[in-house]
């Protein structure tokens, strides 16, 4: 992270540099126009990267460019084109602010929206198809005790070799993954295994998204072993429910049957 913080700092001053430095050089040199675009690069690097200080940082650069071209032109047509361009830059600053503010909004809509979902969701990023997030459904679900440890664990140890097919898992998950990747979608019930080694049945649906241009997998995975276990249940019942009726219809037979015998010992 604070490398990170380092390399924005040193861009911005590096861009903030050369627009001045050639801001002098084309003031004295006469040149009145080119040097002016320079000004954009830091004010929007600014106000992507640092938002509310990038807008305060952009004034204050803006100001600084109206007064350079003061100090060296007291032409009023050259001041009024450098206040015209001052308006530019803040307008600039403004709306980079704005539309870098919408795409955060809907950014952290949608992590909300991710994170809070009791399904859980992850991310298979290619070529490897590997988790590259997962929300706590998802962490709680397979057992893992962070989003490190979830994204870095092979992404077949959530399968056991097999699936009851009897096809690879490996193989099977590619397959699907290719059909979801092709026709926007795939559902399917598949055996999953939690990191502590348990295997347990479950309902998924991939679906492509597409982020920046980059195409990924978000799996969205549901247990199924209380449903599994419920419908074993059921099943159970309905097979005793099954006997008592064949052992009930077995002694309704028997029972004619004996009337009948009765009936014809009466006739003798």
């Amino acid at each position: 992270m604070k490398n990170r913080d380092t390399i924005l700092l040193v861009s911005l001053f590096l861009l903030t540099s050369i627009a001045l430095v050639a801001s002098i050089f084309s003031l004295q040199s006469g040149y009145l126009i080119i040097f002016q675009n320079l000004f954009y690069f830091p004010i929007i690097f600014a106000c992507i990267f640092y938002r509310r200080r990038g807008v305060i940082f952009s004034l204050f650069l803006s100001c600084l460019y109206y007064i350079l071209v003061q100090f060296f032109s007291n032409d009023p047509e050259i001041l009024s084109g450098a206040l015209i361009r001052v308006f530019l830059f803040v307008f600039i600053a403004y709306f980079t602010f704005y539309i870098i503010g919408k795409t955060e909004e809907k950014e952290l809509r949608f992590q909300a929206i991710f994170e809070s979902s009791k399904d859980a969701l992850m991310v298979l990023e290619p070529p490897a198809w590997g988790f590259s997030s997962g929300n706590s459904s998802a962490l709680k679900m397979f057992m893992a005790k962070d989003e490190n440890e979830f994204s870095s664990a092979d992404p077949w140890s959530y399968s056991p070799e097999k699936q009851p097919d009897g096809r690879l898992s490996r193989e099977k998950a590619k397959e699907l993954i290719e059909i979801a990747m092709a026709e926007g979608s795939k559902s399917f019930e598949w055996t999953h295994r939690r990191l502590n080694g348990e295997e347990f049945p479950a309902s998924v649906l991939l679906t492509r998204i597409n982020v920046e241009g980059k195409k990924f997998i978000q799996a969205t995975v549901r247990d199924m072993t209380e449903q599994r276990k419920l419908e074993n249940e059921l099943k159970d019942k309905y097979q005793e429910t099954e006997k008592l009726n064949n052992v009930l219809l077995e002694r309704e037979s028997k029972m004619i049957e004996l009337k009948k015998e009765v009936e014809d010992l009466k006739k003798k």
